[in-house]
């Protein structure tokens, strides 16, 4: 079945209403924010109907107030496309505000939803991986996978 201008409008009212709030702000901040003067917004994602297919079939997001979420690009650099951005909840956010937030970036997965996890703070990480804080910072937002032995490769992105 193709996606189409239809098929988002059978998306639930609120589900549909926070996607296009979303893509909106993405565009904004692209058109109007000095920080975001070399960021753009891929040509597919002009089309809301198709980014918002991106937003439901990599997320598997309903709404829900309490798990809103957040597009982000990953380690904030590049434009917005699907293959540089992911999301994290508003909720998370929240959970440790004080605390940097990290998506860690699994290579070899078929998916986004596969590739990703979001933690908060290296420590949380390093306990998982079995890779000092430390070292886990040299590799934040370098691009270059991190080996462990407990896990796959992955790449560590600071998201804030």
């Amino acid at each position: 079945m193709k996606w189409n201008d239809e098929l988002v409008d059978t998306l639930p009212p609120q589900t549909r209403s926070a996607i296009n709030c979303m893509w909106n702000n993405m565009h904004h901040r692209c058109l109007s924010k000095p920080q975001y003067k070399d960021v753009e917004v891929c040509e597919e994602w002009s089309s809301f109907p198709t980014f918002c297919k991106w937003v439901v079939c990599e997320s598997n997001w309903e709404y829900d107030k309490r798990n809103e979420l957040c597009l982000s690009r990953l380690g904030d650099k590049g434009d917005y496309s699907p293959e540089n951005c992911t999301f994290y909840t508003k909720q998370d956010s929240a959970r440790e505000a004080h605390q940097n937030i990290y998506l860690l970036y699994y290579s070899g997965a078929r998916n986004l939803n596969e590739s990703r996890e979001v933690f908060f703070g290296l420590s949380e990480i390093a306990e998982l991986t079995g890779v000092s804080a430390s070292t886990l910072s040299n590799y934040t937002d370098t691009d270059k996978y991190v080996n462990s032995g407990r896990t796959q490769p992955f790449k560590l992105y600071k998201l804030s």
